[in-house]
Formats: structure tokens, sequence, C-alpha cells
């Protein structure tokens, strides 16, 4: 076998490795698994495009979308991860005593550096039964925070569930 192709998959394998880094920590000890139609390894450029059908799944994190484009971080690594589609979708759990969270929108990114997940244009998030819906959403991992920018011509839309306050014992 040739030894460069040889050499290229197992870069291309070390760049797959750590696509998905949002959600619970043990995720990262599950086996990651992407499936698509197409896939284009682009060493030059540093980027891994998938096309068709793009599932990728590691442990209780999801992506799945039209199109995956990871690309590569100066130092090795993922720099950040963008799946596109209509809708791109999402799915992770961020603690263990938290539920599933989904997500939906047209584009979803995640810039590893800044801890973020970005969902944009109708961009849905329910997370905890909170409902996060916008043109933009960010979710950062790190310190656990969802924000909307402010828009004018697109209001964001937030539903809480009720607040379930302890019944005090009546005298």
């Amino acid at each position: 076998m040739n030894l460069i192709f040889i050499r290229n998959v197992i870069l291309a394998m070390g760049l797959l490795s750590s696509i998905v880094c949002w959600g619970l920590d043990s995720d990262n000890n599950q086996l990651l698994h992407i499936t698509s139609s197409q896939a284009t390894l682009d060493f030059n450029a540093g980027t891994m495009t998938y096309q068709g059908n793009v599932a990728a799944s590691q442990g209780t994190r999801k992506l799945e979308g039209d199109k995956l484009v990871l690309s590569k971080a100066q130092g090795g690594g993922v720099q950040n991860v963008v799946a596109y589609g209509n809708p791109a979708k999402s799915q992770y759990q961020p603690a263990p005593q938290d539920q599933v969270a989904h997500g939906q929108a047209q584009i979803i990114s995640y810039i590893f550096p800044l801890h973020e997940l970005r969902f944009q244009d109708n961009a849905y998030l329910e997370q905890n039964n909170n409902i996060f819906k916008g043109p933009l959403i960010t979710y950062n991992s790190q310190t656990k925070t969802v924000q909307s920018p402010t828009n004018n011509l697109e209001p964001t839309t937030i539903t809480l569930p009720p607040y379930n306050q302890e019944k005090l014992p009546h005298d």
C-alpha cells in the first residue's frame, strides 16, 4: 500500500477524533461515527468535507445536515466544525443531570477555541425545557450560558417552564 495514503488516513482519523467536544465528558471516550454520501479530505486547506445526508454521532452527541465541514487548527486537532442543512440538527447532553438538548438551524457551528456552539438562521435550542428561538443563538459549553444578540428585524423568543415552588405546609 502507498505509505502516503496510509499517513493521510491516519491524519484524517486524528482530525476526526475530536470533532464534537460539547456535552458529556464521557462522550469523549465513545467511538465517533460519520456517514455521508460523499467525503473529501483537502490536506492543503486542512479541511474535511462531508456532503449528502451527513450524520455524525459520538455518545449522546449527534449532528446531522446536508454538509459538514471540519477545519484543522494550526497546531493540530480541530479548529471548528460547521454543519449546513435545511435545517441542520444537533443533540447533546450538557451534564449527567441534564436532559438531552436539541437544536437546529440552517447553520450550526462549533468554534473549539471559544467553546461556542452557534445556531444561525432560524435557530432553535431546547435545553432542560427552556426553548430559545431567534436568528442567532450561542451556547458556551465552558460557561454554560446561552445568548442571543439584539436584532431589530427578528426578535428572540424564550419560553421558560413554570417555576415550581415548594408547597408550604398549612397551619
